[in-house]
């Protein structure tokens, strides 16, 4: 697997599906995801780390916590620098 040194620039406007626990569902689920200019992945008052993305399916923004896993499509033109 391959670590990438990405940036918001890289990232804005593309689709990606994440997975995380849902204390709601008390479960995994998976939600596909946008990244604009209001997604951020930050650290919360108890030392969380969160993802704030653009969910497409509820056409709304979610936050999650316990992310398990994260994929996307990176275009070959984007640049991307290695670690």
């Amino acid at each position: 697997m391959k670590k990438l040194n990405l940036t918001e620039d890289d990232l804005k406007d593309k689709t990606f599906k994440v997975k995380y626990f849902a204390k709601k569902h008390d479960k995994i689920i998976s939600r596909i995801g946008k990244w604009t200019d209001d997604c951020k992945v930050w650290t919360s008052s108890k030392g969380d780390v969160l993802l704030t993305y653009f969910d497409t399916e509820k056409n709304n923004f979610r936050t999650a916590k316990d992310v398990v896993e994260i994929l996307g499509y990176i275009p070959d033109e984007a640049n991307v620098r290695k670690w």
